[in-house]
C-alpha cells in the first residue's frame, strides 16, 4: 500500500454510528425523562411513542486513494477499505417491546422520505471492491478517490406511559403521563465510485465531494 493510501486508511473517519434506540435521560433539563400535568388511567392508557427530530448526513464508509498512470476512459476495480460501519440496530429497556424499535424507525422513514434499514443489518465491516469507469487525460499520474458513502439519519424520539406518582413524603398523588426520551438512527446506502483529484466537484454526490476532500485535501 503506497504512503497515500496509508494516508487515506488510516486518517480519522467520523464514529462509526450505531442504529440504536436508547431509553434513558438526556441532560438536557428539556429533554430529560419526567411526568406530564396530563392524568390517565393505567389499564386502559395506550402506549405513544413520537419522533422529536430527524437529521441525516452522508458518511463514508470505505475510501481510498490510489496513483493511476494516463488512460483511456475503462472500467477499473479497487479494493477500497473501511472507514466506518453503520449499523441498524434497537437496545431497549427491559421493560419495553422491541416494536418500539421498528415504530420509531419506521416514522423516521416517513419524515425523512428514505428507506432506512431494518435492525441488524450493517455496513461492510472489511474492503469492498469498487467499480467505476475512470480517465486520466493528463500527462502524469494523478490520484482518484475510489470511495462508498451512505447516508446516515438520526434523532431523537419520546415514548409515553401512564405511572403512578407520590411527593416527596410518598404520599400517592395520583397517576400521569411519563415521557421517556431517547435516540434513533439508522441509515440508507448513498452511492460509490472513484472522482479524479483535480477534476473539479460539479455535478458530483456528496458522497464524492467528501471523498475528494478526504483524499486530495
Amino acid at each position: 500500500m503506497g504512503a497515500l493510501s496509508r494516508l487515506v486508511a488510516t486518517s480519522t473517519t467520523v464514529a462509526a454510528t450505531a442504529a440504536v434506540i436508547v431509553v434513558g435521560p438526556f441532560a438536557a433539563p428539556a429533554s430529560a425523562d419526567g411526568f406530564s400535568n396530563k392524568e390517565c388511567h393505567g389499564p386502559s392508557y395506550v402506549q405513544r411513542q413520537q419522533l422529536v427530530s430527524a437529521h441525516r448526513a452522508v458518511t463514508l464508509t470505505h475510501l481510498e486513494g490510489f496513483s493511476m498512470p494516463p488512460t483511456s476512459s475503462h472500467r477499473v476495480t479497487k479494493s477500497t477499505q473501511r472507514q466506518t460501519v453503520l449499523r441498524a440496530a434497537v437496545r431497549l429497556s427491559a421493560s419495553a417491546s422491541a416494536s418500539i424499535g421498528f415504530k420509531i424507525i419506521g416514522k423516521a422513514e416517513a419524515r425523512l422520505d428514505m428507506e432506512l434499514r431494518a435492525m441488524g443489518e450493517h455496513t461492510a465491516k472489511s474492503a469492498v471492491k469498487i467499480t467505476d469507469r475512470i480517465a486520466n487525460k493528463t500527462r502524469h499520474n494523478v490520484t482518484f478517490a475510489f470511495y462508498k458513502g451512505a447516508t446516515k439519519a438520526y434523532g431523537r424520539w419520546k415514548s409515553s406511559s401512564c405511572k403512578s406518582r407520590y411527593d416527596r413524603g410518598g404520599d400517592y398523588r395520583g397517576t400521569y403521563v411519563y415521557w421517556r426520551y431517547g435516540r434513533w438512527s439508522s441509515y440508507e446506502f448513498a452511492d460509490s465510485g472513484a472522482v479524479r483529484c483535480g477534476a473539479g466537484t460539479q455535478n458530483i454526490s456528496p458522497a464524492a465531494k467528501q471523498a475528494l476532500r478526504r483524499v486530495c485535501g
